[in-house]
């Protein structure tokens, strides 16, 4: 009997003392001590609140991306169709002519435009030679000299330099619309031993004087001539595939 009633004092006693103990634990200590349950969900939670962060576009992103606008689209401005009706008024011009009574005809370039001019050359001299180009849609010719013909490659300027019987005339000229007109001019003579010359109304006493003048208003040295004759048939395929 007094054996029992030790058991039950025992017992009593025990559970005295884990109550007096878990009394005494601190509540700070089991907040800052999470499980490992715990912790794996908090560091799962931190992971999927940080890549929702970094995947959402913030405010400024989403309005730079509402304000951006395709660029229209613009198309280089074509060029304007070539006229090459010149080429057919020279076709029919060169239909006209008695192409025995001339030496040939070349293309060449005179004026400051794309189109060329045509030589149509003689060498006899009683048929004139003639330099031929278009203006607003028509042919245009002016006689070119047998004697000597130069031009500055789209200078707009050449000569012809024309003799007969001791008398010389030497013309420096530009094409202008449709005719073909004198910048300077000047003359040599040569008769019964007796010479003279005058260039742009200025007389000089040899002839070195005078072509030294003529060389101001016309470089011979930087000119062209006509030396590339094609004949009737060759010049008609150059025009058309020009």
């Amino acid at each position: 009997m007094k054996k029992f009633i030790f058991l039950i004092l025992s017992a009593m006693l025990c559970s005295a003392s884990a109550c007096s103990q878990a009394s005494n634990i601190d509540p700070a200590a089991l907040a800052t001590k999470p499980t490992a349950n715990t912790q794996s969900q908090s560091t799962t939670a931190q992971a999927f609140t940080e890549e929702l962060t970094t995947a959402a576009p913030t405010t400024e992103e989403v309005t730079e991306t509402e304000t951006v606008t395709e660029e229209p689209t613009t198309q280089k401005p074509t060029d304007p169709p070539r006229d090459e009706s010149w080429k057919q008024l020279y076709i029919d011009y060169l239909n006209t002519l008695d192409d025995s009574m001339y030496e040939g005809y070349q293309l060449i370039f005179v004026d400051e435009d794309d189109v060329p001019e045509l030589v149509v050359s003689s060498g006899a001299h009683i048929i004139p030679g003639y330099l031929c180009w278009v203006n607003d849609g028509k042919l245009c010719q002016s006689s070119k000299s047998f004697s000597g013909f130069a031009y500055l490659e789209k200078q707009n300027r050449y000569l012809c330099e024309e003799g007969f019987s001791g008398v010389g005339w030497d013309y420096v000229r530009k094409i202008s619309g449709s005719e073909a007109v004198d910048i300077v001019k000047g003359e040599v003579k040569n008769l019964q031993g007796s010479e003279s010359y005058s260039w742009d109304g200025v007389s000089y006493s040899s002839k070195s004087d005078y072509e030294a003048a003529k060389s101001k208003d016309f470089d011979k040295s930087a000119a062209k001539t006509a030396g590339d004759l094609k004949s009737l048939e060759d010049i008609c395929n150059e025009i058309r595939n020009f």
